[in-house]
């Protein structure tokens, strides 16, 4: 980029394409129907969903918006979705590429444009407005910007309240399992238990059609769970662990591996708990035998740790270090499968030490 360019503001650059060439030539100053202007914000959307050069296909995602610019926002037929989906895009692009001064900037475009709307139309924009704001939410906590990843959460949720589409569910879901999740942090288990319990009935109003929701189901089961381990409510734990288990047996959905083997451990943990020992084992092994299609590095390391835990309880609780020794054994075994010897170092050097323990 040369010294002239420097300066040049990136939300009011064009991307011509031999596809919306004749929008830029020569009639671009020229009135035009709002019809035409809607057209052309339509064309350069399907053109930036094409584009693979990140450059370009922001351009095109600018193109969107300096084509709707010449349109009234707050007449009727001002097309609403096709900004906001256009914005939620962009500015989605821009947290992939990790451009922060862009993700900024496009929130900020994003809130002007919503705060300037009347109430009936805001009311239109809710939804898409929530999922931006909520992956903002995401941001802001990788960031750890606690402070106004807590404030647009709860902006979420004040302004979603009453809105029972599958996206405005999704975001406030998210929205109050972040606050829950801050909660149990600082250990006050029972605002905790609050939040996520109404994540939970946001995410089961949404439809089946809902992205996202069986994982999120999954997860808030766990968690809340967790917050109930915690604070040594054992029986609604338990509930909660065998809940997000049963969703993990019996359906498909992304992170399925993770969820399950953390409420699994956390369950057998419970079962340790309370001295039902061989209930414990048992637990360990069903995982183990239920997720023998998980082969990769990571399932292998969590393999390896349960079958180490289940050798821990013969050896610490039963006092049977025979069958201890089988299941360290058992553990070395599967750690040999990983592909990455640095993938498995931990598991391996701590079953390592505890058979030598039991063989000096």
């Amino acid at each position: 980029m040369d010294d002239n360019q420097k300066d040049t503001d990136i939300s009011e650059i064009y991307f011509v394409t031999m596809d919306n060439l004749d929008h830029y030539i020569e009639d671009d100053t020229l009135p035009q129907s709002d019809e035409t202007i809607i057209e052309r914000a339509q064309l350069d959307l399907r053109l930036a969903r094409k584009e693979d050069i990140a450059s370009k296909k922001r351009m095109l995602y600018n193109n969107v918006f300096i084509s709707l610019k010449k349109l009234d926002t707050n007449k009727d037929n001002f097309p609403y979705t096709l900004y906001l989906t256009a914005s939620y895009e962009r500015f989605t692009l821009d947290l992939h590429c990790n451009a922060k001064e862009l993700v900024e900037s496009d929130i900020a475009k994003l809130d002007d444009f919503y705060n300037q709307l009347s109430k009936e139309n805001k009311d239109k924009c809710i939804p898409l407005y929530c999922l931006s704001l909520i992956q903002y939410t995401d941001y802001l906590m990788n960031n750890n910007d606690i402070e106004n990843a807590v404030d647009i959460a709860t902006k979420i949720i004040t302004i979603g309240k009453g809105f029972d589409d599958d996206n405005t569910l999704l975001a406030r879901c998210k929205a109050y399992s972040t606050i829950g999740s801050l909660m149990f942090s600082i250990q006050n288990f029972d605002q905790a238990k609050a939040y996520m319990g109404e994540a939970l009935q946001c995410i089961l109003k949404a439809s089946d059609q809902c992205t996202g929701k069986t994982n999120l189901t999954a997860t808030l089961a766990f968690n809340i769970g967790n917050v109930y381990f915690q604070s040594n409510e054992l029986d609604y734990a338990e509930k909660c662990f065998q809940r997000a288990i049963n969703i993990c047996r019996y359906e498909d959905f992304e992170d399925k591996f993770e969820i399950w083997q953390y409420a699994s451990n956390y369950y057998a943990q419970l079962l340790v708990s309370r001295n039902q020992y061989k209930e414990a084992i048992e637990e360990y092994q069903k995982f183990i035998d239920e997720t023998s299609q998980y082969n990769d590095d990571y399932a292998i390391n969590r393999k390896s740790e349960f079958l180490y835990r289940i050798a821990l309880i013969n050896y610490k609780f039963l006092n049977d270090s025979d069958t201890a020794l089988i299941y360290l054994n058992k553990a070395k075994d599967e750690t040999a499968k990983a592909k990455d010897e640095n993938s498995i170092y931990g598991i391996k050097s701590t079953i390592q030490e505890l058979i030598d323990n039991l063989t000096k």
